[in-house]
C-alpha cells in the first residue's frame, strides 16, 4: 500500500504512485484512511 502524505504531489511521488499502479498496489491518501476509519 501506498499512503500519499500532504497536499502537493511532487515528480517523484507522481513516478512512485505510478509505478505501483502498474503492480496494481493500492494507492491511498491519509484523509482516504481516516474516512475509512470513520466508516467503520
Amino acid at each position: 500500500m501506498v499512503v500519499v502524505c500532504g497536499k502537493e504531489v511532487t515528480g517523484t511521488m507522481n513516478t512512485e504512485i505510478s509505478m505501483a499502479d502498474r503492480l496494481h498496489i493500492i494507492c491511498t491518501t491519509l484523509d482516504g484512511l481516516v474516512q475509512i476509519k470513520e466508516s467503520k
